[in-house]
């Protein structure tokens, strides 16, 4: 015969499993939620300081190929320069602490401005004569230019395949979606 106590142990016990088990799936939800608002933040950081590196350096490409004046390129970055900067910041930020494998490309991206912008300064300071390394430097400006719409790209691969993964998704989303009609 069974002991009058084993009904109130089962149920008790079974109890705290059910209180066990629903806080793990709860935790394991709310990692997910905010792993998931995070990479949107990312996402949209990301955009919009390529978007804003952009409109600091297609105007310089527009200079070097004197399309337009120094002066003209000043006027038409002065606002580019601080959004950049804050979305950096805001970008760095949350790689580093939500997303350390994704630190490696946001270096890159931050050493392709870098780059850019030491290469601006260097033809500013020289302006309105050329230097002896002033076509390599055009040069390498525009292929900069070009290498930062890449590591975007790889940046926001990354972060949908972080988030297919959080989301259980197996679906490949390609950010050219021109060739779906």
């Amino acid at each position: 015969m069974d002991p009058w106590y084993m009904p109130v142990v089962t149920v008790v016990a079974g109890g705290l499993v059910a209180a066990l088990v629903s806080y793990f799936l709860h935790s394991r939800w709310q990692n997910n939620m905010l792993q998931r608002q995070k990479l949107e933040e990312l996402f949209s950081s990301v955009k919009l300081y390529v978007s804003s590196l952009h409109s600091i350096n297609i105007p310089f490409v527009n200079f070097l190929q004197d399309k337009i004046t120094l002066a003209t390129v000043r006027e038409r970055t002065k606002e580019s320069m601080n959004d950049a900067r804050d979305g950096e910041h805001k970008m760095i930020a949350l790689t580093h602490i939500y997303f350390p494998n994704m630190v490696k490309l946001v270096n890159e991206l931050y050493e392709a401005r870098v780059n850019c912008d030491s290469i601006a300064a260097r033809v500013m300071k020289f302006h309105p004569g050329p230097y002896a390394d002033f076509e390599s430097d055009k040069e390498r400006f525009s292929v900069l230019v070009l290498e930062i719409d890449e590591i975007e790209k790889r940046l926001l691969q990354r972060i949908i395949e972080k988030a297919d993964k959080i989301n259980k998704v197996s679906t490949e989303f390609r950010l050219d979606r021109s060739s779906d009609t």
